[in-house]
C-alpha cells in the first residue's frame, strides 16, 4: 500500500501516548526510512545485496519512481537525466519461490498448452491477497490489458464482507506483468521464483 508517511503520522501520535514503547520506537525509524526511499531514491543497497544473498529473501524497501512516466509501451524519461541516476526501483506485488526438486506440469484445457504450476500457484496467493485486503484492487483496474476482447473489472461490491474476484480476468491481465528470477545462488538454495508487479 506504500503509505509510509501516513504510518510515521500514525506511530508519532502512539509514541507521544505511550513513549516508553519501543516496539512503535522501531517501526516508526522503519517507516521513516521508507518515506526517504520513497521520495528520494536513498536506498541502502549493501543492505539489500546481503538480504538477497539468503535463501527466500524478502525485501523490506518502498517503491521509488523516478523521473519516469509509465504508458503501455514502456518508461519515458519527464526530464534530462544523467547516466547512473536512479530511475525506478520497485517490489514485485507478490511473490512465489518454487522448489526445482518439485516441480509439477499443469495442462490448460482453454490455451491447450502445458507449463509449470509457478504461475497458477501465484495467481491463488494474489486472489487470496486481494481477498484480504480490498484496497490493492483499484492498481488491478488501471493495468493495460493484454487484448482489447477481455471484458469485465473488478466490482467494487463486497459479498459477505469480501470482493468478488474474476478469476479468469486476473490470470489474463496477471499474464503480460509475470516475470520469472532464478536462483542466483547456485544450487545452494535450489529455487526459482516468479513475481508480479503492479508498475
Amino acid at each position: 500500500m506504500q503509505k509510509y508517511a501516513n504510518a510515521v503520522e500514525l506511530l508519532n501520535s502512539l509514541i507521544q501516548a505511550y513513549p516508553s514503547n519501543e516496539f512503535a520506537k522501531n517501526c516508526l525509524q522503519r517507516a521513516s526510512q521508507r518515506v526517504e526511499e520513497q521520495t528520494t531514491g536513498a536506498y541502502d543497497f549493501a543492505e539489500m545485496l546481503k538480504v538477497s544473498r539468503g535463501p527466500y529473501p524478502q525485501m523490506d524497501v518502498a517503491d521509488y519512481i523516478g523521473p519516469v512516466k509509465q504508458q503501455i509501451d514502456g518508461l519515458f524519461a519527464t526530464r534530462e537525466i544523467t547516466a547512473g541516476e536512479l530511475l525506478m526501483c520497485t517490489r514485485a506485488f507478490e511473490f512465489l519461490y518454487t522448489s526445482i526438486d518439485d516441480c509439477c506440469v499443469f495442462y490448460d484445457s482453454k490455451t491447450r498448452m502445458a507449463s509449470n504450476t509457478g504461475p497458477l500457484l501465484l495467481s491463488r496467493k494474489i486472489v487470496q491477497k486481494l481477498v484480504s485486503n480490498p484496497s490493492y484492487i483499484p492498481p488491478f483496474r488501471k493495468l493495460p490489458r493484454p487484448s482489447r476482447t477481455i471484458a469485465g473489472d473488478f466490482s467494487d461490491e463486497l459479498i459477505d464482507g469480501q470482493p468478488v474476484i474474476d478469476d479468469y480476468l486476473l490470470t489474463s491481465i496477471l499474464k503480460p506483468h509475470i516475470f520469472a528470477m532464478p536462483c542466483v545462488h547456485g544450487t545452494e538454495h535450489n529455487y526459482t521464483g516468479i513475481g508480479w508487479s503492479l508498475k
